[in-house]
């Protein structure tokens, strides 16, 4: 079934599911003749599994309903300013509106940390 859904050849399914129970050191399916079943430790990692997606899931969309927002300050050499950045500050305060830009420029190397430079 597992194959069919994922339009894959049986081999390479059952390869994958090989590849899993040596890595978690596990049995995942019994195999007796030509049926196969859950074992109680593919259950109960199935069950983490779902959960973990679902968990990732609520954390995916809660921060992509937020837009970013504070105070972001950067330091470029002058030509990066000038040719690079100036031209589309508009475009990026429209796009993120909470942000205050502060820019600084000049040419000499500074210490990120110690002058709070992002």
């Amino acid at each position: 079934m597992a194959a069919d859904a994922q339009k894959l050849p049986r081999p390479t399914i059952t390869n994958i599911i090989k590849q899993l129970e040596t890595r978690l050191v596990i049995r995942l399916l019994e195999r007796p003749t030509k049926q196969v079943h859950l074992t109680h430790e593919d259950a109960l990692y199935y069950q983490r599994y779902i959960h973990s997606l679902a968990d990732l899931d609520n954390m995916e969309s809660l921060f992509s309903q937020t837009q970013p927002k504070g105070n972001l300050r950067v330091n470029l050499q002058g030509t990066q300013t000038k040719h690079f950045v100036i031209p589309h500050i508009n475009k990026f305060l429209t796009c993120y509106p909470d942000i205050t830009l502060h820019i600084d420029e000049d040419d000499r190397l500074i210490d990120l940390v110690r002058e709070g430079v992002d």
